[in-house]
């Protein structure tokens, strides 16, 4: 008997679509389109929303607090989206998740604003001057947004009445650099001093006490993610092309390389372990042959 060992054919690769849990840092990203992942009564306010991927959960017991769920929104596409009236706010569950004055942090944010007044969206920290906020402000009477910390109106970045995908990084250091990404554009920064703290430990969405001028009232938020540290170019874009295509907003990304295509990524075949077995093929010759 003869006994040959061929290997199995070459399982090859798989490209899957690429998530957020695929990027370094990432904290938790919150999308509207699982409606397992949030909690909402019967008038669509929202109490509880869990991360899609991360750890992070955000809460409001308070009623005046919530946000409103709409299944479609006219304004972005008849898309589900979470509405912010004025004093709306969620709070971060675990505090530790963002201290007091946290720099060096990276978030995206899909959403709409659609009233003319200061607007701080994402990860504010009580009131007064000192806080990092990560977002920006919708300036006053101009209809425009300045993606700048501390109170800082001096770049406007967009119109605050489009939908828009805005990716703002804050780095770290004594006079941390804020870069401000729209649409997939190129960066805006700007650099800043060392903030001071006012007391408040935990972080959220929404309204804030600054001034008690700063709200969300009128933005229209269907997901955000947030990441530890300042992301690469590569890995912002991945960020970008991510947010905007589970959420059928690729329309809006006017740069970068995924305004086309989702970002995939490439992983080894489950099948790939074959590669390292063999088949036993068995032929049996005449006896005289095999001798």
């Amino acid at each position: 008997m003869l006994v040959i060992r061929a290997p199995y054919p070459d399982a090859g690769a798989t490209s899957r679509n690429k998530t957020m849990g695929d990027i370094p840092g990432l904290i938790g990203y919150h999308t509207v389109l699982d409606p397992a992942l949030y909690t909402i009564d019967s008038n669509n306010k929202l109490s509880q929303w869990r991360a899609k991927q991360g750890n992070t959960v955000l809460n409001q017991a308070s009623a005046s607090r919530q946000m409103t769920y709409s299944p479609s929104v006219a304004s972005i596409g008849d898309k589900p989206a979470f509405l912010f009236a004025s004093g709306n706010r969620m709070d971060f569950a675990d505090p530790s998740v963002f201290p007091q004055n946290t720099t060096g942090h990276t978030v995206v944010l899909l959403y709409r604003g659609t009233v003319q007044k200061q607007n701080v969206l994402l990860l504010s920290w009580g009131s007064g001057a000192g806080p990092w906020r990560l977002t920006g402000y919708g300036n006053t009477g101009t209809n425009t947004w300045a993606a700048l910390p501390q109170g800082d109106h001096s770049s406007t970045n967009s119109a605050l009445n489009t939908t828009s995908i805005m990716v703002h990084t804050l780095g770290t250091g004594s006079a941390p650099v804020s870069t401000h990404y729209l649409n997939g554009g190129a960066g805006q920064t700007k650099a800043f001093g060392s903030a001071t703290s006012n007391g408040a430990t935990a972080a959220a969405i929404g309204y804030t006490s600054f001034y008690d001028v700063l709200d969300a009232e009128g933005v229209i938020l269907e997901g955000f993610a947030v990441f530890a540290g300042e992301l690469s170019t590569a890995n912002r874009q991945d960020a970008e092309g991510i947010i905007a295509w589970e959420h059928g907003q690729q329309g809006l990304l006017t740069g970068g390389p995924y305004m086309t295509s989702r970002p995939t990524v490439t992983a080894a075949n489950d099948n790939i372990a074959f590669l390292r077995r063999s088949v036993q093929r068995k032929i049996y010759l005449p006896s005289r042959l095999a001798a």
